[in-house]
C-alpha cells in the first residue's frame, strides 16, 4: 500500500467525521478493503479510528453526555462476548453490504424517535448494535446515528458523545480482530507464516495515527460554522450517498465471489 495517498484519504476522512460525527470511517473502511484482507483492514482502521475518535472526544470533551455512557457500554461489552464466543468474522462482500446498509436503515421515518439514546434499554440496545456492527462492517457511524436522531442533542454534544462511544468501539474491533489474527497465524505452518504476516510496514499504523487528529481539528473549524438543522442534513444525505455506493460493491463482491 503507498502510505501517502493513504495518509491523504485518513486526513480527509478525518476531516469529515470531525465536520459531521460519522461518515468518514464508512469511506475508510471501504478503501481499506478494497486493498487489504479484510482482517488486516478491521485492525488498521480501528487504529486509525480510535486517533481520530479520541482526538474528537478531546476537543469536544466538555460537549459530552456522560449520562448515556454507561448503558451504552453494557451493551458493546454484552455484543463483544458474543461476538468473541463465536470468533466470526464476514467476508468483504458482506461486509460492504452492511456497510453500506447502515445509513439506508437511518432513513426509515420515526426509527430515531423510538430508539434514541436517553432510555435504558434503547442506550444498551445501541452499545450491543454498534458493535455488531464494528464487526460486521467494520464502520458503524450510520447505526449510531439512528440512536441520535431523537435524541435533541446540539451539534457540539452530538459529535462529542459519539466521539467517546465510538473510541471505546473501536478499541473492542482492534481487540476482536486482532484475537482471530493472532489466532489464524498460529494454525498456520512455519513456511505459511510468510503469507500471513502484517501486509504493510508497521510503520504505517503510527503515522495514519498521528495524522487522524489533525483531520478532526479541521472538522472542527468548518462544524463553527454549521447550524444545527445543516449539521442533522449533511450528516443523513452523505451517509447516504456513501452506503449505495459501498451495497453495490458488496453485491457485486458476492455475485462474482
Amino acid at each position: 500500500m503507498d502510505s501517502i495517498p493513504l495518509a491523504m484519504a485518513v486526513l480527509v476522512t478525518s476531516t469529515i467525521s470531525g465536520m459531521l460525527g460519522m461518515g468518514g470511517g464508512m469511506i475508510l473502511m471501504g478503501i481499506l478493503l478494497l486493498f487489504l484482507p479484510l482482517e488486516w483492514a478491521m485492525v488498521l482502521h480501528g487504529c486509525v479510528q480510535l486517533s481520530s475518535n479520541g482526538s474528537r472526544a478531546v476537543i469536544h470533551r466538555r460537549s459530552v453526555n456522560w449520562r448515556f455512557l454507561p448503558r451504552y457500554l453494557l451493551g458493546a461489552v454484552l455484543a463483544y462476548a458474543l461476538f468473541t464466543y463465536l470468533a466470526w468474522a464476514p467476508s468483504k462482500g458482506l461486509a460492504f453490504v452492511a456497510l453500506g446498509c447502515l445509513p439506508l436503515v437511518a432513513r426509515f421515518r420515526g426509527l430515531g424517535e423510538r430508539l434514541n439514546i436517553n432510555g435504558f434499554a434503547t442506550g444498551t440496545a445501541c452499545g450491543a448494535v454498534v458493535l455488531g456492527a464494528q464487526v460486521m462492517a467494520g464502520a458503524s457511524g450510520p447505526a449510531l446515528d439512528v440512536f441520535f436522531l431523537g435524541a435533541r442533542l446540539d451539534r457540539f454534544s452530538t459529535i462529542a458523545t459519539k466521539a467517546v462511544t465510538q473510541t471505546f468501539s473501536h478499541l473492542l474491533k482492534i481487540a476482536y480482530f486482532s484475537s482471530i489474527l493472532f489466532g489464524s497465524i498460529l494454525a498456520v505452518s512455519r513456511e505459511s507464516i510468510a503469507a500471513e504476516s502484517m501486509p504493510f510496514s508497521p510503520w504505517l499504523i503510527p503515522g495514519l495515527v498521528a495524522v487522524a487528529p489533525v483531520g478532526s481539528y479541521l472538522g472542527r473549524l468548518v462544524l463553527d460554522h454549521l447550524s444545527d438543522r445543516r449539521f442533522l442534513a449533511m450528516t443523513r444525505w452523505v451517509a447516504s450517498g456513501i452506503g449505495v455506493i459501498w451495497v453495490l460493491r458488496g453485491v457485486h463482491l458476492l455475485m462474482v465471489g
